[in-house]
């Protein structure tokens, strides 16, 4: 289970810079625009596995493997490794005995055996491009501008036959390079 432990503290696309760029000189749907700042940064982030602004995130897994390749991205830095006994007790393993690399998780010691029952692991670790909008990469922001656009002009809840693909073509190609390559 991953669950974020705090929130970015800011948008990477500014309230000033989606109406700009919807050309909107009014105040009367500053709320509507916001929320969709929010939604499309965090459709961005599902859809390129990376977390824009600097979050914190909690992984937790019963699974050994799942914790070898951490689930978001970019990681900037782990902050704590955990095992979880089968009683509940957790016990923090020290730095020197795991190392970090791109977004992989590695023990140099010894991970506990996994045909033991362990319990669950637990890593809290920071991600994100950054903390100021300009250390997200700008086809990522782009994007966001360009959905907020398409959102505000189509307000339907529902695809129509005119609508039928998810993303606005423009927007997934400027994803398409973040998006992880699977083989």
């Amino acid at each position: 289970m991953l669950e974020t432990i705090e929130f970015p503290a800011i948008e990477p696309v500014s309230l000033a810079d989606a109406k700009a760029y919807l050309r909107i000189e009014h105040d009367a749907e500053d709320g509507l625009i916001e929320s969709l700042i929010q939604a499309a940064r965090q459709l961005c982030e599902v859809t390129v596995r990376k977390r824009l602004i600097r979050q914190r995130l909690r992984l937790v897994s019963d699974d050994l493997y799942a914790v070898h390749r951490l689930p978001a991205g970019p990681v900037r830095q782990v902050e704590t490794v955990a095992v979880i006994n089968v009683a509940g007790i957790t016990e923090v393993l020290p730095e020197a005995d795991y190392i970090v690399s791109g977004d992989r998780l590695a023990c140099v010691t010894r991970w506990p055996n996994p045909r033991r029952p362990v319990g669950s692991f637990r890593v809290d670790y920071e991600v994100g491009f950054g903390e100021a909008p300009e250390d997200v990469p700008q086809p990522l922001r782009q994007g966001i501008r360009m959905l907020v656009a398409h959102w505000y002009e189509h307000r339907e809840a529902v695809q129509t036959v005119a609508q039928p693909t998810v993303l606005p073509m423009g927007v997934a190609a400027l994803w398409a390079p973040f998006r992880p390559v699977r083989l």
